[in-house]
């Protein structure tokens, strides 16, 4: 048998053995794949990995890929253009033209941090395009057990290799210049464990490979397997969001699962509240009483209940009521707090930074990211994506059938990730972590959700978990 037949679709007359081999063998492959698609950014950032070693990395699902053009099973079925995917190609356009636009920006640290930020997202782009391929390549029966299975255990494996580094005194390379790594736990500092925050040592910041954990408890709320291994991964995901110590990953699951069971009686209009929930809290701290700030500032910050967030929230605000009119809709481009020149506003707020630190630091908050980067266009294509994936989402979660908890999970960790929006830039470039994570979600839920047309689950019925 030749190499490239090996991977092709059998006929009907074809043993089953040959289909469960070429099953076996997409499985193995979208395991790798997720698995990098994940450590790829935080392995550039928290281990400096050369990019010509990611790009290797790459190749090695690249490769595969092209195996499956060669016997013509990527034609199978091929990728559905929706509104959705209309989106999402509007979307890749203008991000295109964002990052062209500081590639001529006249600071160099703006057109030095971008063109490795490019590189970064343009090949976690390319792995994300051959994952999404690849599991369009399994047959229509099977595609949803094979993505259930390797998303998985990717993310047990990427959460497990980070306490492993660890163990072997394998820190992030940055652990020094970043300042929260020299605070207590808060949560588990409650409980007794004197334990300073821990910083993943595959990550591009304090808080940005939370995503995974995040999405590895969301899905381990609806048995995916059983009982007993949910309930060891949950825990595994738990414990590595405790550790990390983020107030706003911490809520954001209890939030979203509050979100989610709603959803499941009053329908689709708690989709949109959902995916309003970032501007929501937004406009919740900007129209404050000036007393609010305070009330919850337990921790050990100095600038209030949202660690100065508000105090950059608050200078958006000044810039956004004076904006030009192509800045309203248009944005400044990537690192557009940079270029607006709001950003050396509250630079002292992350004082204890290096100097690029301060400089290019974000809103922290991914919708007012979208306004300053893409202007109002940015803002409402994104919207759009999310309210649109959303009610797929829950839509796939009423569709009866045994892969019902996967899409029930993927709705709850979007929601999650929505939470966090509010006080971080996870789904924009700068959280690369998040950005990947979002745009795999978004992609999965429309490319590859069972057959609508199935039998659903009565109104008046309550699904099962």
């Amino acid at each position: 048998m030749s190499a490239i037949s090996a991977f092709a679709v059998p006929s009907d007359e074809t043993k089953p053995t040959a289909v469960l081999a070429g099953t076996s063998q997409r499985s193995i492959v979208l395991k790798f794949s997720f698995f990098i698609l994940f450590a790829l950014p935080g392995l550039f950032n928290g281990q400096e990995l050369s990019p010509y070693i990611g790009a290797g990395l790459i190749a090695i699902p690249c490769a595969f890929l092209v195996l499956l053009f060669a016997s013509g099973m990527v034609w199978k079925r091929q990728w559905p253009f929706d509104a959705g995917m209309f989106l999402v190609t509007l979307i890749f356009v203008f991000n295109v033209i964002l990052f062209g636009t500081a590639m001529i920006s006249d600071m160099e640290l703006v057109r030095s941090t971008a063109s490795k930020l490019l590189v970064s997202t343009a090949m976690q782009g390319a792995l994300l395009v051959a994952i999404v391929t690849i599991l369009l390549s399994v047959k229509d029966d099977q595609r949803q057990e094979v993505l259930q299975r390797s998303l998985v255990s990717a993310l047990v494996w990427f959460c497990l290799a980070q306490l492993l580094l660890n163990s072997l005194g394998i820190e992030h390379a940055d652990k020094a210049q970043i300042p929260q790594t020299q605070r207590p736990a808060l949560f588990l500092s409650y409980v007794g464990i004197d334990f300073n925050r821990f910083l993943f040592p595959i990550s591009t910041g304090m808080t940005n490979a939370c995503v995974y954990p995040l999405l590895l408890a969301s899905l381990s709320l609806f048995r995916l397997r059983s009982s007993g291994w949910s309930l060891i991964w949950f825990l595994l995901a738990a414990a590595l969001l405790l550790m990390n110590d983020s107030r706003t990953y911490q809520m954001a699951l209890p939030i979203a699962f509050a979100f989610w069971w709603m959803a499941r009686r009053f329908g689709a209009a708690m989709v949109v509240v959902a995916a309003c929930l970032p501007l929501a809290l937004f406009l919740a701290v900007i129209l404050k009483n000036s007393n609010l700030i305070d009330i919850a500032s337990d921790r050990y910050d100095t600038y209030g209940l949202f660690s100065g967030r508000e105090y950059l929230w608050t200078i958006f605000l000044s810039y956004w009521n004076g904006a030009s009119f192509a800045q309203l809709f248009f944005g400044n481009g990537v690192y557009g707090q940079v270029a607006s020149g709001i950003s050396s506003s509250y630079s002292f707020v992350f004082a204890g930074w290096n100097d690029a630190g301060q400089n290019l630091a974000s809103l922290h908050n991914s919708y007012l990211q979208f306004l300053i980067d893409g202007g109002l266009i940015s803002a409402v294509l994104y919207i759009g994506l999310i309210v649109l994936v959303l009610g797929r989402l829950r839509l796939y979660a009423r569709v009866q059938g045994r892969h019902q908890p996967l899409w029930r999970g993927l709705m709850v960790f979007l929601i999650a990730l929505l939470t966090v929006c509010g006080t971080e830039v996870t789904i924009t470039f700068y959280g690369r972590e998040g950005f990947t994570v979002f745009f795999l979600v978004c992609l999965l839920a429309l490319t590859c959700g069972p057959e609508v047309k199935q039998e659903k689950v009565p109104m008046t019925e309550t699904p099962a978990n």
